[in-house]
């Protein structure tokens, strides 16, 4: 028995109390406190931890970083203080609470940590690169009409300190990139108003660094989301891996503003450049003129000078975009129809700026999605095709328009292959930037090319960790491949890293990482992950489908036969419906409106019963050419009446191999 504070830590019996009440931790994290907590005070590696703790298993750091914060908020430690655990950038964690333990239960723990946790090290390599820069400084010229001085003007100067003493020199680097995160910047401004401003400025200094193939620039979004969960500057820069972050704050008085800007060294956690700016001007001015100040200061030699936003555009249509785009961004749910109101004026004001356009799409998906559902789903994909339409009419050429376009034609009535050439069009943008990966990890799993699917989505979540749309299709793609392992790690690392966002996109994750779960023969655990869904969203049914086979699994014949009846009757319904439709010669119903053909067939097929999974698909009118690619439903392809389902598919399955798509991926 171990003691520290108020709380007792049994290893022999695996129990947590405080003040003799029981503390939840799950497994692992149980075992991370005994692990740190035997060898308190020393530091204990990350590699130790990952080889004690999971061993021949292969993580992520954030998959660490999340269980240690789980370890913390059990025991109180969640405050940034860090008083019982303390992290040692880069190395690794150390429990620093005064302990009590006797004799007998230090004996027992150290047997059990000998027999249960060997330590079986073994090799790991980063979960990205270490990119480091050049040594030399490149002077760039200011961009755009906008002045920033060094002295304030009028009695600004009071509203904040001016720069302090000399900050240390930057320290030494290697040959290959450096890697930057560009954090929000904070709103100081009286009132706290200047919130889109503000985080139109780090974005745009994201976006320029983005441009600079001489460094790598992960995740201001997830950089964004890791802060509003309580994310540390430390663990921010673990997670992302970044050798450097910069962070701003802007103040404003009346008409006057100042931002301050600093260039932070991740390693040592200690500021190595910052400057107060006094900008004047229109908005999207001021955001270049920051950005291309800050990359004066970076140590790399920058061989491609990053191009700026154009300064052409109405201001107030730029004031409008960055207001709804903040909304967006932070998904402000109430604020949507507001941000749709502002983007149509902007467009209104400003026929000729592309960015206002492309928010509004959207913004219309955000209002079509399950939270709010202030939009039919018919009636979101109407305005997100009005809308890409009339921008490709004028900008055919840019990347973001093709990657929509080529995203749009994955719809049943669209054209397969047209989506690949919109896609491909996308990436072979000079200038590009992300917009075309995520359609295009979508469209290689459509096509059944999970190598590149796979490629993709993992460089996506290499640069925002936090994306829960990468996150879901690239845990598709691992699913499909058979890479139940992988599936679990980018489930948990989500969980860690960002709550649902009412995108919906955790729910399909959920469903997938139990359909892995059962793969893998741990049908208990998936049944606790189907329980979990909502039973009335639009993933009900599959929820109904994976409880059943679940239950089938583990043995429990009522209960499975009282959770498939539902699918049973849903089904009967919707097959009444159809062939209604087809006795008063009306057009096939939309595929929409059914929801429990996949759902059915897929727990007949897990039950091995592939006629009565025919059987029901035969009743319906359409299929995706992808959805008998997933493992469950795979069995079908060897049945005899395969060529009829087949036949069936919006886009032939078969042929889908002769679809010419090629991707290549930033260095």
């Amino acid at each position: 028995m171990t003691r520290f504070g108020s709380f007792e830590l049994d290893a022999a019996t695996r129990r947590l109390t405080h003040r003799g009440q029981p503390v939840h931790l799950t497994p692992k994290a149980f075992d991370l406190l005994c692990l740190l907590v035997d060898e308190a005070p020393r530091v204990v590696s990350k590699g130790e931890i990952y080889s004690r703790v999971w061993p021949n298993q292969v993580v992520s750091d954030a998959t660490l970083l999340g269980l240690v914060k789980e370890v913390r908020r059990a025991i109180g430690d969640d405050d940034p203080d860090q008083r019982l655990i303390r992290t040692v950038h880069r190395v690794g964690y150390a429990f620093e609470a005064l302990l009590e333990t006797s004799m007998a239960a230090a004996v027992i723990d150290r047997q059990r940590v000998g027999s249960d946790t060997a330590a079986h090290v073994r090799p790991r390599t980063a979960n990205i690169p270490r990119l480091l820069g050049g040594l030399a400084l490149l002077s760039l010229a200011a961009f755009g009409v906008v002045r920033l001085v060094s002295e304030p003007p009028g009695d600004l100067e009071a509203i904040g300190a001016a720069a302090g003493p000399p900050l240390p020199a930057l320290r030494p680097l290697s040959a290959e990139k450096i890697s930057i995160t560009v954090l929000p910047c904070a709103d100081l401004s009286e009132g706290g108003g200047q919130a889109y401003l503000s985080d139109g400025i780090a974005n745009a200094l994201s976006n320029l660094l983005t441009q600079i193939p001489e460094l790598r620039v992960p995740g201001f979004t997830s950089a964004r989301a890791l802060i509003e969960r309580g994310f540390t500057i430390p663990e921010i820069a673990s997670v992302l891996v970044a050798d450097y972050l910069i962070e701003c704050s802007l103040r404003q008085s009346g008409n006057q503003r100042r931002i301050d800007v600093s260039l932070i060294d991740a390693q040592t956690d200690t500021r190595v450049w910052s400057h107060p700016y006094y900008p004047t001007g229109d908005v999207f001015a001021i955001q270049d003129e920051i950005a291309a100040a800050v990359v004066e200061q970076l140590p790399v030699n920058l061989l491609t000078p990053p191009s700026t936003v154009d300064k052409s555009h109405n201001p107030r249509a730029q004031r409008l975009y960055l207001r709804a785009r903040y909304v967006n961004v932070s998904v402000l749910v109430e604020s949507l129809p507001q941000a749709r109101t502002w983007l149509e004026e902007a467009i209104k004001l400003d026929p000729d700026f592309l960015l206002p356009r492309l928010e509004l799409a959207r913004t219309y998906n955000l209002l079509g999605n399950p939270i709010p559902g202030l939009l039919s789903p018919d009636e979101r994909d109407r305005l997100v095709k009005e809308t890409i339409d009339d921008a490709a009419v004028k900008w055919p050429d840019r990347p973001e328009v093709n990657s929509w376009l080529g995203f749009l034609a994955l719809d049943p009535d669209s054209d397969l292959e047209a989506a690949g050439r919109y896609l491909e069009l996308a990436l072979s943008a000079e200038a590009r930037g992300d917009w075309p990966l995520l359609p295009a990890l979508i469209y290689a799993i459509v096509l059944n090319r999970l190598e590149i699917a796979i490629a993709a989505g993992e460089y996506l979540l290499d640069r925002e960790p936090t994306c829960l749309a990468c996150s879901r299709y690239l845990m598709r793609a691992y699913y499909i491949d058979g890479q139940y392992g992988k599936v679990e790690q980018v489930y948990r690392v989500a969980l860690a890293l960002k709550p649902d966002d009412g995108s919906g996109h955790l729910i399909e994750m959920r469903y997938n990482y139990g359909r892995s779960l059962l793969q893998r023969g741990e049908a208990e655990a998936a049944l606790d992950e189907f329980e979990a869904l909502e039973r009335e969203s639009v993933w009900g049914f599959w929820r109904g489908a994976g409880i059943s086979m679940a239950l089938y699994c583990l043995q429990r014949k009522e209960e499975f036969k009282e959770a498939l009846a539902p699918l049973r009757a849903e089904f009967e319904r919707e097959r009444d419906l159809l062939a209604n439709r087809d006795e008063d010669g009306l057009p096939p119903a939309p595929a929409a409106v059914f929801t429990a053909d996949l759902p059915l067939a897929s727990v007949y097929a897990w039950i091995g019963d592939t006629d009565s999974a025919f059987d029901v698909l035969s009743a319906y009118p359409s299929f995706a050419p992808d959805a008998f690619d997933e493992p469950i439903l795979r069995v079908m392809r060897d049945h005899p009446r395969w060529p009829e389902l087949a036949a069936k598919a919006w886009y032939p399955p078969d042929a889908r191999d002769d679809i010419s798509f090629e991707m290549s991926l930033p260095e």
